[in-house]
């Protein structure tokens, strides 16, 4: 399967939904001021987006929010708007802006930047990586606006050990769906040859041989003392005991117009007998 990169607007899409989740995770722990910050941020990358309706949706959610109504947060049901509503945005904005105000900047940012490190830590314990990094990239931000940049690097640090970290655990999946897929294949192959040994099996069982035909057999069993015959007429005959050869080709002779064997066989088995005669005969005299 050919990996496809995720598209410019799903990306910032998704990250606009994990500043959501924080934000929201935030404010139902009655950590309203960094809340704020997390809300704008989506905020800002929807309005980028051009998601009207979603920023009407995280308008009316604010306004839930400032209010202290957010005790069912999770769960709020949207009471749509016909159009975007610019006004609200900029009554929320403002709203906001004079909530943070209510602290020294420096202050609040430090004071911001403590938690925000403490959350970035407690997520990356608990592997939730991505929105560790979202923290960290927070902590980036704070520390330039205080000027600290010694420190950011420290927390770029952080940043590139969770990307291996990553890097790790999708590198073990992989090999992990490689071997699964494997173990598949294999078990899979295992199976079929199983199967296929036990059809073999089933089929053996079930064969039948057929029933010799007595015809066939009677002919095998000629054919097999003919040839006997002849060995025992070629060994008499070697042996000097010519009265014995003659009644061996006699038979073997027999044999073959029984049989049917080839006329040249037949013709030099008759020769034999003509030439065991002979012998006899000089024999006598």
């Amino acid at each position: 399967m050919d990996f496809k990169p995720e598209s410019d607007v799903a990306v910032r899409e998704k990250k606009a939904d994990d500043y959501l989740d924080v934000a929201r995770s935030l404010a139902l722990n009655k950590r309203l001021e960094e809340s704020l910050y997390y809300y704008r941020e989506s905020m800002h990358l929807l309005e980028e987006l051009g998601f009207k309706h979603r920023l009407n949706q995280l308008i009316w959610e604010l306004e839930k929010v400032l209010t202290g109504d957010i005790s069912e947060l999770n769960y709020l049901k949207f009471e749509a708007f016909q159009e975007y509503d610019n006004v609200r945005r900029e009554i929320i904005l403002e709203k906001i802006h004079k909530f943070e105000d209510t602290k020294s900047w420096i202050e609040k940012r430090e004071e911001m930047l403590e938690k925000t490190l403490f959350d970035a830590k407690k997520f990356a314990d608990a592997e939730k990586y991505a929105k560790s990094k979202i923290m960290y990239a927070r902590a980036i931000k704070f520390l330039n606006d205080l000027g600290w940049s010694k420190e950011i690097e420290t927390i770029r640090n952080e940043i590139k050990l969770i990307d291996e970290k990553v890097y790790v655990i999708e590198q073990r999946k992989k090999i992990e769906q490689e071997l699964e897929v494997q173990k598949k294949l294999e078990r899979e192959k295992y199976f079929e040859e199983e199967k296929q040994k036990f059809e073999a099996e089933k089929r053996a069982k079930a064969y039948v041989p057929p029933e010799p035909d007595p015809q066939e057999e009677l002919l095998k069993k000629k054919n097999h003392i003919a040839e006997m015959n002849k060995q025992k007429a070629l060994d008499a005959e070697k042996a000097g005991n010519y009265r014995s050869a003659l009644n061996r080709y006699e038979y073997l002779y027999s044999l073959y117009l029984e049989l049917n064997y080839d006329p040249i066989q037949r013709e030099r088995v008759k020769q034999k007998i003509g030439e065991m005669n002979e012998k006899i005969k000089e024999a006598a005299i």
